[in-house]
């Protein structure tokens, strides 16, 4: 009876060490994205716990019904890329944002990129966690502007 008992015991151990494994991996390994329309532009809040900086490895910015890649940054070898919060807006945005340390772009191969008012996005990150790659995917819209809209660029 008494190792039927330790043996229980142990079982309940062991479950309540993977629960808490699961939950440290889940917070450790994920990358939050806060995505907020406003009137003018769109934020994108990479802090972890609200205050942090995300490490990216890489971020692309697509339009998912025609899988064209409109903007995407990646850190250089071996390094990050520390982004707290971006932002995002109708017209022409610039491929190296002044919120990001200089990075490498690799699309487009222009100074800008252009995005449409109300049109749907799709933000994919890379960082680099303690445990590995996380890949997070999230969609977004850019409110209108008074500015005119500009045609898009069409990428390699």
């Amino acid at each position: 009876m008494k190792r039927v008992l330790v043996l229980c015991s142990l079982c309940v151990a062991s479950t309540c060490l993977i629960a808490a494994g699961w939950i440290a991996y889940s917070f450790l390994a994920v990358q939050p994205i806060s995505v907020t329309v406003g009137d003018r532009s769109t934020e994108i809040d990479l802090r972890s716990l609200g205050e942090y900086q995300a490490n990216l490895q890489r971020l692309r910015l697509s339009d998912p019904a025609t899988g064209q890649v409109l903007w995407e940054i990646a850190a250089p070898i071996k390094s990050i890329v520390p982004v707290w919060v971006l932002s995002l807006k109708q017209g022409r945005n610039p491929s190296q944002p002044p919120q990001v340390l200089p990075v490498q772009v690799l699309t487009p191969p222009a100074d800008t990129f252009c995005l449409q008012a109300d049109h749907a996005y799709l933000l994919e990150t890379w960082s680099f966690r303690d445990l590995g790659l996380s890949h997070r995917k999230t969609r977004l819209q850019v409110p209108p502007t008074q500015e005119p809209p500009c045609a898009p660029q069409v990428t390699r």
